[in-house]
């Protein structure tokens, strides 16, 4: 039976190109992606995260962490924006509710 790791920030060794030409193609997806996307704080949040990816493949730690806190905001923006888009909604179904019960 394999040892088990017990340490909880473990090392993965992996192929720096590998990763990289993956990274190419979610790269591709990415940049296809924002023609029809229509929020862009989830565009850059997709783009900056797969960015700090690729620095931290390549051992620039300190641009892989000022991507991923860009990431970050971008991400937090965008979900802030998706709640209150849902809200709006709520509201605007619970006014034509109450509407309808009027008549």
């Amino acid at each position: 039976m394999p040892k088990k790791n017990k340490r909880k920030n473990a090392s993965v060794r992996i192929n720096q190109q590998r990763a990289l030409k993956l990274l190419d193609i979610v790269d591709t997806s990415i940049r296809w992606a924002s023609v029809s996307m229509v929020d862009k704080d989830r565009y850059y949040a997709a783009g900056n995260a797969m960015w700090s990816l690729a620095y931290l493949i390549s051992g620039d730690r300190s641009q892989a962490d000022r991507l991923e806190r860009k990431a970050n905001d971008h991400y937090a923006h965008y979900l802030a924006n998706l709640r209150a888009k849902q809200r709006e909604e709520a509201m605007r179904f619970t006014s034509r509710q109450n509407l309808d019960k009027g008549d």
